[in-house]
């Protein structure tokens, strides 16, 4: 009885630690707006804006160019970003061009946080505001953008700043996944499988 009691005991002070670990808010690490352009698209090159409450205004100060390869653009938002942003605005090319677009991502922490059809995230109810956009044309998954003029660019409402502010990660998943190996190897120790026969 006490053996058990003290087992029990043991038990609920392992797992209140381990809760208090994966809970706690680590400080954030950095997030990453991956944009994955269509094999047709004419242009993949874009670049992103944004405000926070310290500085609401869109300037050239608060621009992210993209790092584009194997057709995606990367645009990295600093971990001194975190939970901090209030409008995003994203800039294409600075002349004509039918930019196709697939999907978009939020990474953080190594991991995908949110991952997004093109129509989902460029939904007309996302957009706040344009200009020099002559379509934004869904076409099954894919989300073509027809831009014109120099100085094309979509305001996002603030549903999708939201959704950047959540992506950005407190390593939660890797806390887990450590406590997750922790229990795992204490338990085939207590089994003796590490142990030569």
């Amino acid at each position: 009885m006490k053996k058990n009691l003290k087992t029990l005991l043991l038990v609920v002070i392992t797992v209140v630690i381990m809760g208090l670990f994966i809970f706690y808010p680590f400080q954030c690490t950095d997030l990453h707006l991956k944009i994955y352009f269509s094999a047709d698209s004419a242009y993949t090159e874009c670049a992103a804006y944004y405000t926070t409450a310290a500085n609401p205004v869109y300037s050239d100060s608060q621009r992210l160019d993209a790092t584009v390869y194997d057709g995606k653009a990367d645009i990295f938002f600093s971990k001194e970003l975190c939970e901090t942003l209030t409008g995003l605005r994203l800039d294409f090319s600075q002349s004509d061009a039918l930019i196709g677009i697939e999907r978009v991502e939020l990474c953080s922490a190594g991991f995908v946080q949110t991952s997004l059809d093109a129509t989902d995230f460029f939904a007309e109810s996302n957009i706040l505001s344009s200009n020099d956009i002559a379509i934004i044309q869904p076409v099954k998954t894919t989300v073509y953008i027809g831009t014109e003029g120099r100085d094309s660019y979509l305001l996002f409402h603030s549903d999708i700043v939201d959704a950047c502010n959540d992506a950005y990660s407190h390593y939660t998943v890797s806390k887990l996944a450590i406590c997750v190996f922790v229990i795992l190897a204490g338990i085939l120790a207590r089994k003796q499988l590490f142990t030569a026969e």
